[in-house]
This record gives C-alpha cells, structure tokens and sequence, in this order.
C-alpha cells in the first residue's frame, strides 16, 4: 500500500495492509502518484515541474520528463496524465515520451482511469466528464 501525506510531504508505505507504515521524504513535493498495475513496486509521480519515476518504492527516484499534472496508470502499458489546462496525455513507455490526446475543457480536480479506454476527469467547477475513447473526447456525465 501507498500514501502521500501532501501536509507533511511524506510518502507513506506499508507491507502488512496498513498495520505499520515507513515514512520516505521524496525529492519535492508531489502533485499526484500512481502505481505500475503489474509492478508494484514502480512509482510514478507529478511535482510542479517535472514527472519523476522510482523503481524500488520510492527510496529513490529519476526525472523522465518536463511537466506537471494528475495521472492514471490502468495497465502497465499505457499511463495518463491531465495537465492544469485539461489538455490529455498518453504514454506507453512510462513516462519519456508523451502523446497528446484530447482536451478536458476545463481545470481539472480528480482524475480516474477505470480502463485504457474508460476515464473520468473532475472539474474545479463541480463538473464531472467521461472518454470512453481513451481520452481523446469529452462528454459531461455530471455538472453541478
């Protein structure tokens, strides 16, 4: 299991399903992390400026590329990430080269992959969007 405590900028992992936890400082502050869904013990993460990846849970890490944003990472061969302008980015190398895809139309909040193909965005107006194309279009599921 992981954690990100942003109020104290600690990482937080635990081996016995949350019973006892070890805490890691990472290199700066962290905007969003994901986990590789087939190797566990791959991070990835967002700061405010420049995506970084760890191979060993954290303990140490490498910047891979420019940019800042929210990710989702459904299958080991292809992670998200929305950046603050809601434009829509996909990877299948994690995280050296991106491809862009689609746009949000708004500042997003959240960010959930449920599939490579089914995503859900937040919005900081309240409104909540759906790809059911892997990001490259938008519709609104839900708006306040």
């Amino acid at each position: 299991m992981y954690g990100y405590d942003a109020s104290h900028g600690r990482l937080l992992i635990s081996h016995d399903k949350g019973r006892s936890w070890t805490n890691l400082r990472p290199p700066e502050p962290l905007i969003d992390l994901v986990v590789n869904p087939s190797q566990p013990r791959r991070l990835f993460a967002s700061t405010a400026r420049v995506l970084i990846t760890s191979a060993d849970e954290g303990r140490t890490w490498k910047a891979v590329a420019p940019g800042a944003g929210l990710l989702a990472w459904p299958t080991s061969k292809r992670m998200f990430l929305v950046d603050g302008r809601g434009r829509v980015h996909v990877t299948a190398n994690t995280g050296s080269a991106w491809k862009k895809l689609g746009q949000v139309g708004g500042q997003p909040t959240a960010f959930l992959a449920i599939s490579p193909t089914d995503l859900y965005v937040a919005l900081h107006d309240g409104t909540i969007k759906r790809s059911q194309d892997g990001g490259a279009t938008w519709k609104i599921r839900s708006a306040a």
